[in-house]
């Protein structure tokens, strides 16, 4: 497992809409900064050459580890993906299944956050050379493990 990096920032997400009439595009952006810049300010970067006019339809700010946030998010909505940080999504898919997924990952890294701390920390400190018997428990997870690896490996032969 990749250790997250513990940047809180903001995920946005922005739609386009034309500026002739009025109509909405497609497509979402979904995306974020850190570092103390805004939403706001992004939009104006990407409204650069930009025929279209650009708004941001969702923001979730103070997210622990936004970057991970968004990997996530990209890849769990891949399927929708069209280009870059833009994906396929309707009004209705953003707000009943995007929205819900985002806010549910922020509940869990918020949840989670000081396990990943501690995991890192540990990983850094040096072994004190001391082994111990594993535990029943420890055994028994260790052979479920064994055997899921097998069956794994014999459904991708």
């Amino acid at each position: 497992m990749a250790i997250p990096k513990f940047t809180e920032g903001t995920l946005y997400i922005d739609r386009d809409q034309d500026v002739r009439n009025e109509s909405w595009g497609p497509y979402v952006k979904i995306g974020i900064v850190r570092d103390g810049k805004t939403p706001e300010q992004r939009v104006r970067e990407l409204q650069t050459g930009n025929p279209r006019k650009v708004h941001t339809i969702k923001e979730y700010n103070s997210v622990p580890m936004v970057e991970s946030l968004e990997t996530r998010i990209h890849h769990n909505f891949a399927d929708r993906w069209v280009r870059g940080e833009w994906f396929e999504m309707d009004d209705n898919f953003v707000e009943n299944e995007l929205d819900q997924e985002i806010v549910s990952y922020i509940s869990e890294q918020k949840k989670f956050i000081d396990f990943h701390r501690k995991r890192v920390e540990l990983k850094s400190l040096a072994s004190n050379e001391t082994i111990r018997e594993p535990t029943s428990y420890e055994l028994k997870l260790h052979q479920e493990y064994i055997n899921a690896k097998i069956r794994n490996d014999e459904l991708k032969a």
